[in-house]
């Protein structure tokens, strides 16, 4: 009878043994073959096999072992999309609750000033999951930006140059929906209050700081700049800005406007056309809608580049005294051989 019973309990110890090595080898063991972290997109169309397929490729030593706590986790219902990060040694418990628990890490977009708001769509596109084609599209069709006056050209106004994070499988109607929040934030009362103070809308600030931003990249002297398109505004003058001729042009690495460049027919064509143009030239720089917003309070109607090629200006109340500045200055282009 005693030997029974220690059968029995050798039986037991055994049935023990061998439940606590499955247990350890299913839940605790490290599963991850990389040796380096490895970053795993999961897309808005994943399922659980799209999710182990790709797993078992690039990150498990075992896919069965990782097959049957995911059952047990049900992980199936709790897939959700984003870019994860998994680190090596691992084990399968670790690996499930980080994708079942949404624990992804948010990719960088940088948009840059001085770019096209067109690029944009292929800066999102390179960071994000859509294509630049599907985002496009629902930019083009959203009632919330037209809703905020950024119809025809001014859409691009709906961007601001800055560092913005993102889940990668963000939709592109999520994609639009955020900036539409960014811009609201960015327009608070403050700067609402100052553009209407200058007798613009916001997205009229943006059109005018990207012209601002066209002539200088000193900051130190772009409220100077701002002043004096102010001053034609409020007095009925074209605007007289040579960065909406080159912006027509479209000639890279462009330096001189011509004469004949003033006298194409175009909605841009500020010499010709009264007001503002119909959008941005080129995202705005921060510093250009500051600029805009808070002015400097001058009399000077015109300005021009120094002929010493420092990348300032000298501005001018009158035309005579415009025109002597820009004798100087188209004096300096032809010693230089800059024609064009």
């Amino acid at each position: 009878m005693k030997g029974f019973i220690r059968l029995l309990l050798s039986g037991a110890g055994i049935l023990f043994l061998g439940a606590t090595a499955g247990f350890y080898y299913v839940v605790l063991a490290p599963n991850t073959v990389n040796e380096k972290c490895v970053v795993v997109k999961v897309g808005q169309d994943w399922d659980y096999d799209s999710l182990h397929a790709e797993l078992s490729r690039s990150v498990l030593a075992s896919g069965s072992t990782f097959n049957l706590l995911a059952g047990q986790m049900n992980l199936a219902a709790n897939i959700y999309p984003g870019v994860y990060s998994v680190e090596p040694g691992l084990n399968n418990r670790e690996i499930i609750t980080m994708f079942r628990s949404g624990q992804m890490r948010e990719v960088k977009v940088v948009i840059r000033s001085h770019q096209q708001g067109v690029d944009v769509f292929g800066v999102l596109a390179k960071e994000l999951e859509p294509d630049s084609a599907s985002i496009t599209r629902a930019f083009e069709e959203s009632n919330e930006i037209a809703e905020l006056g950024l119809t025809g050209d001014k859409w691009a106004c709906i961007f601001q140059a800055n560092t913005y994070r993102f889940n990668w499988a963000s939709s592109p109607d999520q994609i639009v929906q955020r900036f539409v929040r960014e811009f609201n934030t960015f327009w608070n009362e403050e700067r609402r209050l100052k553009a209407e103070k200058q007798r613009l809308t916001p997205a009229e600030v943006c059109i005018l700081a990207s012209i601002v931003d066209g002539e200088s990249t000193k900051t130190e002297e772009m409220a100077t700049i701002a002043g004096v398109y102010l001053n034609r505004l409020k007095n009925r003058w074209p605007l007289g800005a040579d960065p909406t001729l080159l912006f027509i042009a479209g000639e890279q690495g462009r330096q001189r406007v011509l004469n004949e460049d003033k006298e194409v027919v175009h909605p841009y064509n500020t010499y010709k056309n009264l007001g503002l143009p119909p959008g941005p030239i080129m995202l705005p720089s921060t510093q250009a809608i500051k600029a805009v917003l808070d002015p400097e309070d001058h009399n000077y109607m015109f300005f021009c580049a120094r002929a010493d090629f420092s990348g300032y200006h000298v501005f001018a109340r009158t035309l005579t005294e415009h025109n002597r500045n820009a004798n100087k200055y188209r004096r300096a282009l032809n010693e230089r051989n800059i024609y064009r």
